[in-house]
């Protein structure tokens, strides 16, 4: 859970680690990106958060030094007992 600090928003918020260590791994994060955009882009999807944003996590902000991945997804308050 995360709060968009201008607007009080909150967001679902996923962090990905280790995303580009492997061939395999980029491979993994790109799918799950390219269905979860196709499924935000529908709008009769209620099954699935729709992604907001996804921010790359590097400490020097290069790609060459890239740790991981935030995905933003829009937030949904369910209890699921």
């Amino acid at each position: 859970k995360a709060k968009k600090r201008a607007t009080g928003e909150y967001f679902a918020c996923k962090y990905i680690a280790n995303t580009f260590d492997s061939v395999n791994g980029c491979i993994n994060v790109y799918r799950e990106l390219a269905i979860l955009r196709h499924l935000s882009s529908m709008p009769q999807n209620i099954f699935t958060s729709q992604l907001r944003d996804v921010i790359l996590y590097s400490p020097d902000d290069t790609l060459e030094q890239a740790r991981g991945i935030f995905l933003f997804m829009t937030f949904e308050e369910l209890d699921l007992n």
